[in-house]
Protein backbone atom coordinates (compact mmCIF):
# COMPACT_ATOMS: atom_id res chain seq x y z
CA UNK A 1 0.00 0.00 0.00
CA UNK A 2 1.36 3.54 -0.88
CA UNK A 3 0.14 6.04 1.56
CA UNK A 4 0.29 10.30 0.82
CA UNK A 5 -0.32 12.51 3.44
CA UNK A 6 0.17 15.98 1.94
CA UNK A 7 -0.37 18.98 3.29
CA UNK A 8 0.06 22.49 1.63
CA UNK A 9 3.35 24.81 2.91
CA UNK A 10 3.55 28.45 4.11
CA UNK A 11 4.79 30.47 1.68
CA UNK A 12 8.07 31.93 3.33
CA UNK A 13 10.12 33.76 0.50
CA UNK A 14 8.68 37.26 0.30
CA UNK A 15 8.97 37.76 -3.24
CA UNK A 16 6.64 34.86 -3.49
CA UNK A 17 4.25 36.10 -0.82
CA UNK A 18 3.98 39.77 -2.51
CA UNK A 19 2.92 38.04 -5.93
CA UNK A 20 0.77 34.93 -5.08
CA UNK A 21 -0.82 35.34 -1.74
CA UNK A 22 -3.61 37.98 -2.91
CA UNK A 23 -4.69 35.09 -5.02
CA UNK A 24 -4.16 32.35 -2.89
CA UNK A 25 -5.00 33.41 0.46
CA UNK A 26 -8.98 33.94 -0.64
CA UNK A 27 -8.58 30.12 -2.09
CA UNK A 28 -7.91 28.82 1.35
CA UNK A 29 -3.72 27.78 0.38
CA UNK A 30 -2.59 29.78 3.44
CA UNK A 31 -2.98 28.78 6.93
CA UNK A 32 -1.98 29.24 10.01
CA UNK A 33 -0.17 25.83 11.65
CA UNK A 34 -2.47 24.71 13.62
CA UNK A 35 -5.49 25.10 10.79
CA UNK A 36 -4.10 23.70 8.10
CA UNK A 37 -6.51 21.68 6.39
CA UNK A 38 -5.40 17.65 5.90
CA UNK A 39 -6.08 15.59 3.19
CA UNK A 40 -5.21 11.24 3.05
CA UNK A 41 -5.78 9.79 0.11
CA UNK A 42 -4.34 5.75 0.36
CA UNK A 43 -4.45 4.29 -2.78
CA UNK A 44 -3.49 0.23 -3.54
CA UNK A 45 -3.42 -2.55 -5.81
CA UNK A 46 -4.15 -5.93 -5.67
CA UNK A 47 -3.60 -8.95 -7.55
CA UNK A 48 -6.53 -10.93 -7.77
CA UNK A 49 -5.29 -13.80 -10.55
CA UNK A 50 -7.25 -14.12 -14.04
CA UNK A 51 -5.75 -11.45 -15.54
CA UNK A 52 -7.74 -8.84 -12.49
CA UNK A 53 -6.46 -6.41 -10.15
CA UNK A 54 -8.58 -4.39 -7.68
CA UNK A 55 -8.01 -0.83 -6.75
CA UNK A 56 -8.90 -0.12 -3.33
CA UNK A 57 -9.33 3.77 -2.13
CA UNK A 58 -9.38 5.43 1.56
CA UNK A 59 -9.68 9.01 1.96
CA UNK A 60 -10.15 11.14 4.99
CA UNK A 61 -9.95 15.04 4.92
CA UNK A 62 -10.66 17.64 8.15
CA UNK A 63 -12.66 19.44 5.08
CA UNK A 64 -14.62 18.53 2.44
CA UNK A 65 -13.11 18.16 -0.61
CA UNK A 66 -14.02 17.09 -4.06
CA UNK A 67 -11.28 15.08 -6.03
CA UNK A 68 -11.01 13.35 -9.46
CA UNK A 69 -9.20 9.61 -9.85
CA UNK A 70 -7.91 8.17 -12.76
CA UNK A 71 -5.58 5.02 -13.80
CA UNK A 72 -3.13 4.75 -16.48
CA UNK A 73 -1.13 1.90 -17.61
CA UNK A 74 2.66 3.01 -17.73
CA UNK A 75 5.86 1.84 -18.72
CA UNK A 76 7.94 4.59 -16.56
CA UNK A 77 6.25 4.44 -13.11
CA UNK A 78 8.39 7.36 -11.20
CA UNK A 79 7.53 11.19 -12.36
CA UNK A 80 10.18 13.15 -13.86
CA UNK A 81 12.84 14.28 -11.23
CA UNK A 82 14.84 16.58 -13.13
CA UNK A 83 13.00 19.26 -14.72
CA UNK A 84 14.59 21.84 -16.92
CA UNK A 85 13.09 25.49 -17.38
CA UNK A 86 14.09 28.24 -19.91
CA UNK A 87 14.57 31.03 -18.86
CA UNK A 88 16.60 33.87 -20.19
CA UNK A 89 15.47 37.61 -19.76
CA UNK A 90 17.54 38.78 -22.98
CA UNK A 91 15.42 36.99 -25.45
CA UNK A 92 11.95 37.70 -26.84
CA UNK A 93 8.85 36.04 -25.87
CA UNK A 94 5.51 35.41 -28.55
CA UNK A 95 2.07 34.60 -26.44
CA UNK A 96 3.72 35.28 -22.93
CA UNK A 97 5.87 38.19 -21.04
CA UNK A 98 8.51 38.25 -19.08
CA UNK A 99 6.79 38.38 -15.72
CA UNK A 100 4.62 35.34 -16.41
CA UNK A 101 7.46 33.72 -18.27
CA UNK A 102 9.53 34.32 -15.11
CA UNK A 103 6.00 33.62 -12.13
CA UNK A 104 5.77 30.24 -13.85
CA UNK A 105 8.70 28.80 -12.64
CA UNK A 106 7.83 30.21 -8.84
CA UNK A 107 4.08 28.87 -8.86
CA UNK A 108 5.55 25.52 -10.31
CA UNK A 109 8.02 25.34 -7.11
CA UNK A 110 5.63 26.28 -5.08
CA UNK A 111 3.30 23.70 -5.72
CA UNK A 112 5.50 21.14 -6.03
CA UNK A 113 6.86 21.75 -2.98
CA UNK A 114 3.00 21.78 -1.35
CA UNK A 115 2.56 18.63 -2.63
CA UNK A 116 6.18 17.09 -1.48
CA UNK A 117 7.37 16.16 -4.78
CA UNK A 118 10.94 15.74 -5.17
CA UNK A 119 10.89 17.89 -8.79
CA UNK A 120 14.44 18.91 -9.47
CA UNK A 121 13.68 22.34 -10.95
CA UNK A 122 16.45 23.56 -13.15
CA UNK A 123 16.57 27.18 -14.28
CA UNK A 124 18.32 27.63 -17.72
CA UNK A 125 19.45 30.30 -19.60
CA UNK A 126 19.96 30.66 -23.43
CA UNK A 127 23.50 29.21 -23.10
CA UNK A 128 22.11 26.53 -20.61
CA UNK A 129 20.29 25.45 -23.01
CA UNK A 130 21.95 24.95 -25.58
CA UNK A 131 24.58 23.07 -23.39
CA UNK A 132 21.40 20.43 -21.98
CA UNK A 133 20.20 19.53 -25.65
CA UNK A 134 24.00 18.72 -26.36
CA UNK A 135 23.62 16.15 -24.05
CA UNK A 136 21.88 12.84 -24.73
CA UNK A 137 18.51 13.15 -22.55
CA UNK A 138 18.52 11.65 -19.35
CA UNK A 139 16.03 9.24 -18.37
CA UNK A 140 12.40 10.89 -17.46
CA UNK A 141 13.55 14.35 -18.10
CA UNK A 142 11.58 17.05 -19.17
CA UNK A 143 12.36 20.64 -20.66
CA UNK A 144 9.77 23.30 -19.88
CA UNK A 145 9.35 26.51 -22.78
CA UNK A 146 6.86 28.67 -21.26
CA UNK A 147 7.94 31.71 -24.00
CA UNK A 148 6.91 30.83 -26.81
CA UNK A 149 10.16 31.42 -28.56
CA UNK A 150 13.79 29.44 -29.36
CA UNK A 151 16.99 31.12 -28.62
CA UNK A 152 18.88 31.38 -31.61
CA UNK A 153 21.11 29.17 -29.11
CA UNK A 154 19.47 26.00 -29.87
CA UNK A 155 17.36 27.23 -33.10
CA UNK A 156 17.71 28.85 -36.44
CA UNK A 157 16.51 28.32 -39.98
CA UNK A 158 19.91 26.55 -40.43
CA UNK A 159 20.24 24.91 -37.38
CA UNK A 160 18.20 22.73 -34.28
CA UNK A 161 19.33 21.08 -31.10
CA UNK A 162 15.76 20.83 -29.85
CA UNK A 163 14.21 18.49 -32.31
CA UNK A 164 17.05 15.59 -32.51
CA UNK A 165 17.11 15.68 -28.75
CA UNK A 166 13.24 14.42 -28.51
CA UNK A 167 14.18 11.93 -30.47
CA UNK A 168 16.56 10.54 -28.47
CA UNK A 169 13.92 10.06 -25.83
CA UNK A 170 13.56 13.75 -24.23
CA UNK A 171 10.38 15.90 -23.31
CA UNK A 172 9.41 18.75 -24.41
CA UNK A 173 6.24 20.77 -22.55
CA UNK A 174 6.22 23.49 -24.59
CA UNK A 175 3.40 26.64 -24.22
CA UNK A 176 3.00 30.23 -25.92
CA UNK A 177 3.00 30.78 -30.02
CA UNK A 178 3.44 27.77 -32.34
CA UNK A 179 6.56 25.81 -31.46
CA UNK A 180 9.13 26.36 -33.94
CA UNK A 181 7.91 29.44 -35.60
CA UNK A 182 10.38 31.65 -34.37
CA UNK A 183 14.25 31.98 -33.82
CA UNK A 184 15.02 34.44 -31.10
CA UNK A 185 18.12 36.96 -30.94
CA UNK A 186 19.00 38.68 -27.92
CA UNK A 187 18.82 42.04 -27.06
CA UNK A 188 20.98 44.31 -29.03
CA UNK A 189 22.79 47.57 -27.22
CA UNK A 190 20.00 50.14 -27.41
CA UNK A 191 17.16 47.93 -27.78
CA UNK A 192 14.68 47.41 -25.43
CA UNK A 193 13.49 43.92 -27.14
CA UNK A 194 15.26 40.89 -28.33
CA UNK A 195 13.95 40.11 -32.70
CA UNK A 196 11.37 37.15 -33.60
CA UNK A 197 12.86 35.52 -36.41
CA UNK A 198 10.61 33.90 -38.21
CA UNK A 199 11.67 30.34 -39.18
CA UNK A 200 10.26 28.97 -43.16
CA UNK A 201 8.75 25.86 -42.23
CA UNK A 202 9.86 25.95 -38.85
CA UNK A 203 6.67 24.28 -36.97
CA UNK A 204 7.02 20.96 -39.08
CA UNK A 205 10.16 20.04 -38.02
CA UNK A 206 7.83 19.09 -34.49
CA UNK A 207 4.66 19.04 -35.99
CA UNK A 208 4.59 17.12 -39.40
CA UNK A 209 1.25 16.49 -40.68
CA UNK A 210 -0.90 18.45 -37.74
CA UNK A 211 -2.82 20.98 -39.24
CA UNK A 212 -3.80 24.46 -36.95
CA UNK A 213 -6.52 26.69 -36.87
CA UNK A 214 -9.67 27.31 -34.86
CA UNK A 215 -10.82 30.63 -33.88
CA UNK A 216 -11.67 30.37 -30.70
CA UNK A 217 -9.29 31.61 -27.49
CA UNK A 218 -11.65 30.13 -24.38
CA UNK A 219 -12.42 26.65 -24.72
CA UNK A 220 -15.78 25.28 -22.84
CA UNK A 221 -15.45 21.77 -23.24
CA UNK A 222 -12.93 19.16 -21.46
CA UNK A 223 -11.40 16.07 -23.10
CA UNK A 224 -11.71 12.81 -21.58
CA UNK A 225 -7.88 13.47 -20.41
CA UNK A 226 -8.48 16.85 -19.00
CA UNK A 227 -11.25 15.57 -17.15
CA UNK A 228 -8.87 12.74 -15.74
CA UNK A 229 -6.03 14.71 -14.67
CA UNK A 230 -7.73 17.79 -13.83
CA UNK A 231 -5.84 19.92 -16.61
CA UNK A 232 -7.74 23.62 -16.15
CA UNK A 233 -6.18 25.48 -18.84
CA UNK A 234 -8.89 26.35 -21.50
CA UNK A 235 -7.16 29.34 -23.17
CA UNK A 236 -5.98 28.67 -26.83
CA UNK A 237 -4.46 31.21 -29.38
CA UNK A 238 -6.70 31.32 -32.44
CA UNK A 239 -5.30 30.06 -35.09
CA UNK A 240 -2.86 27.39 -33.75
CA UNK A 241 -4.86 24.52 -32.00
CA UNK A 242 -4.22 21.31 -33.35
CA UNK A 243 -7.12 19.47 -35.08
CA UNK A 244 -7.58 16.04 -33.15
CA UNK A 245 -8.36 14.23 -36.18
CA UNK A 246 -4.81 14.52 -36.69
CA UNK A 247 -3.58 14.26 -33.04
CA UNK A 248 -4.77 10.86 -33.00
CA UNK A 249 -3.12 10.13 -36.75
CA UNK A 250 -0.28 10.69 -35.54
CA UNK A 251 -0.55 8.67 -32.59
CA UNK A 252 -0.70 11.59 -30.40
CA UNK A 253 -3.20 12.29 -27.48
CA UNK A 254 -5.39 15.27 -26.68
CA UNK A 255 -4.80 16.41 -23.25
CA UNK A 256 -6.51 19.62 -22.93
CA UNK A 257 -10.52 21.17 -23.48
CA UNK A 258 -12.07 21.43 -27.09
CA UNK A 259 -13.58 23.65 -29.27
CA UNK A 260 -15.44 21.71 -32.25
CA UNK A 261 -12.58 19.41 -34.32
CA UNK A 262 -10.26 21.40 -32.33
CA UNK A 263 -7.82 21.19 -29.29
CA UNK A 264 -5.90 23.35 -26.99
CA UNK A 265 -3.30 20.99 -25.58
CA UNK A 266 -2.12 17.61 -27.03
CA UNK A 267 0.54 15.33 -26.95
CA UNK A 268 3.19 13.81 -29.74
CA UNK A 269 5.64 10.79 -30.50
CA UNK A 270 8.61 12.37 -32.12
CA UNK A 271 10.78 9.33 -32.18
CA UNK A 272 12.05 8.09 -28.93
CA UNK A 273 10.31 11.46 -27.12
CA UNK A 274 7.14 13.36 -26.57
CA UNK A 275 6.31 16.57 -27.71
CA UNK A 276 3.44 18.01 -24.45
CA UNK A 277 2.37 21.15 -26.55
CA UNK A 278 0.08 23.84 -25.29
CA UNK A 279 -1.21 26.27 -28.28
CA UNK A 280 -2.30 28.66 -25.73
CA UNK A 281 -0.83 31.84 -24.40
CA UNK A 282 1.22 31.51 -20.67
CA UNK A 283 -0.36 34.65 -18.89
CA UNK A 284 -2.61 32.88 -16.25
CA UNK A 285 0.48 31.06 -14.95
CA UNK A 286 -1.59 30.31 -11.31
CA UNK A 287 -3.82 27.45 -13.41
CA UNK A 288 -0.75 26.86 -15.50
CA UNK A 289 1.14 25.84 -12.78
CA UNK A 290 -1.68 23.60 -11.59
CA UNK A 291 -1.81 22.05 -14.22
CA UNK A 292 1.47 21.78 -15.60
CA UNK A 293 2.36 19.91 -12.05
CA UNK A 294 -0.67 17.46 -12.53
CA UNK A 295 0.69 16.30 -15.69
CA UNK A 296 4.02 15.66 -14.61
CA UNK A 297 3.03 14.07 -11.54
CA UNK A 298 0.61 11.61 -13.27
CA UNK A 299 2.98 10.76 -15.27
CA UNK A 300 0.84 9.96 -17.84
CA UNK A 301 1.86 12.52 -20.88
CA UNK A 302 3.14 10.01 -23.02
CA UNK A 303 0.74 8.89 -25.38
CA UNK A 304 2.24 5.36 -25.02
CA UNK A 305 0.34 5.43 -21.60
CA UNK A 306 -3.08 4.23 -21.80
CA UNK A 307 -5.74 5.40 -19.45
CA UNK A 308 -7.52 2.65 -18.24
CA UNK A 309 -10.01 4.07 -15.62
CA UNK A 310 -11.15 7.31 -14.61
CA UNK A 311 -13.84 8.36 -11.52
CA UNK A 312 -14.29 11.11 -9.17
CA UNK A 313 -15.21 11.08 -5.10
CA UNK A 314 -15.66 13.53 -2.65
CA UNK A 315 -14.20 13.69 1.04
CA UNK A 316 -16.96 14.81 3.61
CA UNK A 317 -15.33 16.44 6.31
CA UNK A 318 -14.31 14.33 9.07
CA UNK A 319 -15.97 11.35 7.40
CA UNK A 320 -13.88 8.56 5.83
CA UNK A 321 -14.14 7.42 1.86
CA UNK A 322 -13.63 4.34 0.61
CA UNK A 323 -13.94 2.57 -2.48
CA UNK A 324 -12.72 -0.39 -4.56
CA UNK A 325 -12.47 -0.33 -8.70
CA UNK A 326 -11.73 -3.88 -10.78
CA UNK A 327 -9.02 -3.26 -13.95
CA UNK A 328 -7.95 -5.55 -16.23
CA UNK A 329 -4.44 -6.28 -15.32
CA UNK A 330 -1.60 -4.20 -17.21
CA UNK A 331 0.65 -5.95 -20.29
CA UNK A 332 4.12 -7.02 -19.75
CA UNK A 333 6.45 -4.74 -18.75
CA UNK A 334 3.65 -1.81 -18.06
CA UNK A 335 2.69 -0.87 -14.46
CA UNK A 336 -0.72 0.51 -12.94
CA UNK A 337 -0.79 3.76 -11.80
CA UNK A 338 -3.39 6.06 -9.52
CA UNK A 339 -3.39 9.20 -9.65
CA UNK A 340 -5.78 11.53 -7.25
CA UNK A 341 -6.35 15.21 -7.43
CA UNK A 342 -8.65 17.40 -5.34
CA UNK A 343 -10.58 19.91 -8.22
CA UNK A 344 -11.55 22.19 -6.35
CA UNK A 345 -10.51 25.59 -7.39
CA UNK A 346 -6.93 26.08 -6.79
CA UNK A 347 -6.55 23.06 -4.76
CA UNK A 348 -2.94 21.88 -3.48
CA UNK A 349 -3.46 18.14 -2.83
CA UNK A 350 -2.38 15.06 -5.16
CA UNK A 351 -1.59 11.65 -4.60
CA UNK A 352 -0.42 8.93 -6.97
CA UNK A 353 0.65 5.19 -6.37
CA UNK A 354 1.79 2.51 -8.43
CA UNK A 355 1.71 -0.98 -8.17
Amino acid sequence: MSALRLEPVRLLQAVIVVFVAALLLSEGLLYAPGARPRLTVEQSFHDLGSGRVALFTNATGSFDANLAQSVFAVAQPTPPTDVYYYYDANYPVSFSSIADWFGLTQHLSVVASARGLPFNLTLVDAVGLAGVLRQPPRANTVLIVASGVLPDTVYTAQSDLLAPWIRLGGTLVWAGDTVGRYEGTPIAPGATFGKLLPVPNGSARFLSGIHLGGTGIVYSNRSVFSDAVYLAYPYAIAGGAFRTSDVLAANGRVLGFLDGAWTNWAAFPIGQGTLVDLAAPGYDVVRLSFSLVNLLQSGAWSPTNTLEGASAFSVASNSPFSSVALLAAPGAGLHLCAFSVEVDYLAPFAARSCA
